[in-house]
């Protein structure tokens, strides 16, 4: 709103002919603007007092001598006009009216400013966003969300490996997350850096600045399952962030053979749980169900039976916030430890007979799944000689297997094998469908062909 200029509102209050023609936009703007109102009536108000003070002189003949001419009215641009209700002029009442509820305000509001200059300035800190593998450099390389790089390091393991394994299986060594629950996030890596004493065994926590701020325990470095102890030590071989009420990271650890514990830590590094299992596994968040929530998946396999070459491909699908404890899959008792509650539900794969013909062992891996996916695939691959063969299963939120797909390498082998006799079924519907039907699942005590439920735990959906 544009207001008029106290010059003008006392020719107006004086009725000078000057503003006679601007006089209804003036009333108008008088009605509205409770400011220049008052003002008007402090001019008006002026103007009576003077024409009272008037007529108490004694002797003064001529009223003009007592007036001030309008011919000596100083004609200026007032560039600010005075309204006694703005907010300065309320502000300073209250601070003159209320000076310690004034002092509390003014602390409260440089506390404010304190806060938000220090979230600013965590905003401009380095903070990761993404990381690579350079290859050129044999190093680890994190970026912040500008592809500005922030550190790098060499690692003693060969890049070119490590990215085409972690493509291939899904695994990972190196994450980025916001582990500490502190704004910002970090990188958690199991590599081994080039400025270390030694092989590392342990996985670390870095800041944006490369800094280790932090370094998780591996609770054990010796076990016994059953009769057997095992001492050679323990070191990481996959890491996962995530859960469903509270986030954490999980750590999957093995010592070259079969036993292997998943570990679960908090933010500040403190174990909350362990997952013991008599059999390597590697580790994905998937919401397999699809009940809004991520499962923890565990793909590998099971050694409970390689005494006899009867290790077989699993699956195992748990709820990551049920790793409380120290407890063991109830799968591969043996450890000593409570039965796990975190188990949902134990996939066993079949060993088809081109396994047993080409003498290798089928494992469990992490597959490309998008998240929505209706099915949930794993991967079972078996190396042999310089070539490999590779069966996908398809599995839906009540973890039935749906469907069975194979590579070009298991249809070329298995084609190669049925054609010299060595192979008695061809692959056809009846394979694939013979194949569905071997999976098994443990409910606890003993496999059975159906999805069920394992004992003390929760009903499948």
């Amino acid at each position: 709103m544009n207001h008029y200029s106290e010059h003008i509102i006392e020719l107006f209050i004086r009725n000078s002919i000057e503003v006679e023609p601007d006089r209804e936009a003036i009333l108008r703007h008088l009605k509205a603007c409770a400011g220049c109102r008052e003002l008007a009536q402090e001019i008006h108000d002026f103007y009576i007092q003077a024409e009272d003070a008037k007529k108490l002189l004694v002797g003064q003949s001529d009223e003009s001598t007592s007036l001030v001419m309008e011919a000596h009215i100083e004609k200026r641009h007032i560039f600010s006009v005075y309204i006694p209700n703005s907010f300065p002029v309320r502000l300073v009442r209250f601070v003159k009216k209320k000076p310690i509820t004034s002092s509390i305000f003014v602390l409260g509001f440089i506390a404010l400013c304190f806060i938000s200059i220090n979230t600013i300035q965590k905003r401009f800190e380095a903070n990761p966003a993404y990381y690579e593998y350079n290859i050129k450099n044999n190093s680890l390389v994190v970026f912040d969300k500008n592809d500005t790089k922030l550190w790098e390091k060499r690692i003693k393991e060969d890049a070119a490996s490590i990215n085409d394994f972690a493509a291939s299986s899904i695994l990972y060594r190196t994450l980025t997350a916001d582990v500490d629950n502190d704004g910002k996030k970090e990188i958690v890596s199991i590599l081994s850096f080039a400025s270390d004493e030694k092989q590392s065994t342990k996985a670390r926590l870095f800041d944006g600045k490369g800094n280790n701020i932090n370094t998780y325990n591996i609770p054990f470095q010796k076990i016994q399952y059953k009769s057997k102890l095992y001492e050679t030590e323990f070191y990481p071989s996959c890491v996962v962030f995530g859960g469903n009420k509270k986030q954490s990271l999980f750590v999957s650890n093995n010592n070259g053979r079969s036993p292997s514990v998943v570990v679960r830590y908090d933010g500040k590094g403190n174990i909350l749980g362990t997952y013991w299992h008599y059999g390597q596994t590697l580790m994905i968040f998937f919401d397999v169900n699809h009940d809004g929530h991520d499962e923890l998946i565990l793909n590998g396999i099971n050694d409970t039976e390689d005494e006899t070459n009867g290790s077989f491909a699993t699956t195992i699908i748990l709820d990551p916030d049920k790793v409380v404890g120290n407890c063991e899959s109830s799968a591969t008792r043996g450890f000593g430890f409570p039965s796990s509650n975190a188990e949902l539900c134990y996939i066993r794969y079949p060993n088809p007979e081109i396994v047993k013909q080409l003498e290798c062992n089928l494992g469990a891996s992490n597959s490309t799944n998008n998240k929505g996916d209706k099915l949930f695939r794993v991967l079972n691959r078996a190396n042999f000689e310089q070539s490999s063969i590779a069966i996908e299963y398809f599995i839906d939120s009540t973890f039935t297997v749906k469907d069975v797909k194979f590579d070009a390498g298991m249809l070329i082998k298995h084609s190669q094998l049925y054609k010299e006799g060595k192979l008695m079924h061809p692959v056809n519907d009846e394979y694939i469908k013979s194949l569905k039907e071997a999976v098994l699942y443990w409910n606890g005590s003993t496999w059975v062909n159906t999805p069920a439920k394992i004992i003390g735990q929760l009903s499948l959906k």
